[in-house]
């Protein structure tokens, strides 16, 4: 094989290689379309079905189970935050620095949601940190300052089956509001099986350089 030949197919195992990395851990969504399109079946939580609820550390809903160990989450029934699906949401009180964990009793591939009203207090450099119990993370997810009411979106789709998620909020003093949870359980459409078209043509370059 001469140098040119050497050069193309160590090259396309370069490519593949960092392809592999880059895809095979969980990736971060702040556009919800974006994120919608790399899903197949899912479920969905806009909280809807809760009674009127004060501050609690534990509130159930068809899906999931949300818990937050200062006992500081509620669903109003005349929300404080924005709502984005039909007229509830999830709310976390203004004095909570504790985790938001959201638990699920079935493995789940991918998780997103609405936060409005999160990091909008006008101090730069305070954020929201999104973890796994499988150990992803995103420090930050997002970043203040975000204008007041404002609706952001945060969405993770991962290459393994996790459990929880967590939101941890670098400050105790900005309360904002959970709305419109989208999550898919078992297999996700992943990214990282864009690697395996790259090895066949990987495999075919290399047949017609052999062959030439």
């Amino acid at each position: 094989m001469g140098f040119q030949k050497k050069s193309v197919f160590i090259l396309l195992l370069l490519v593949c290689a960092t392809l592999t990395q880059v895809y095979s851990a969980a990736i971060l969504f702040t556009d919800r379309a974006t994120f919608l399109s790399n899903l197949g079946v899912v479920g969905f939580e806009s909280f809807e079905t809760l009674p009127n609820l004060g501050n609690q550390s534990s509130i159930t809903t068809p899906s999931f189970t949300v818990t937050n160990s200062a006992g500081l989450i509620s669903a109003p029934g005349t929300p404080s935050f924005t709502v984005t699906d039909g007229t509830r949401n999830l709310q976390v009180s203004a004095s909570s620095s504790s985790p938001v964990v959201f638990n699920f009793s079935n493995g789940i591939r991918a998780f997103g949601t609405d936060l409005s009203d999160a990091l909008d207090f006008g101090v730069a450099g305070h954020s929201l940190t999104l973890t796994t119990n499988n150990g992803e993370s995103f420090s930050p997810a997002i970043v203040s300052p975000i204008p007041n009411q404002a609706v952001v979106f945060v969405g993770i789709i991962a290459d393994a089956d996790f459990t929880t998620v967590s939101f941890s909020h670098s400050t105790g003093s900005d309360g904002y509001a959970f709305d419109s949870v989208v999550f898919s359980e078992g297999t996700v459409p992943e990214p990282s099986s864009l690697v395996f078209g790259f090895l066949a043509i990987l495999a075919m370059m290399h047949s017609r350089i052999k062959n030439s």
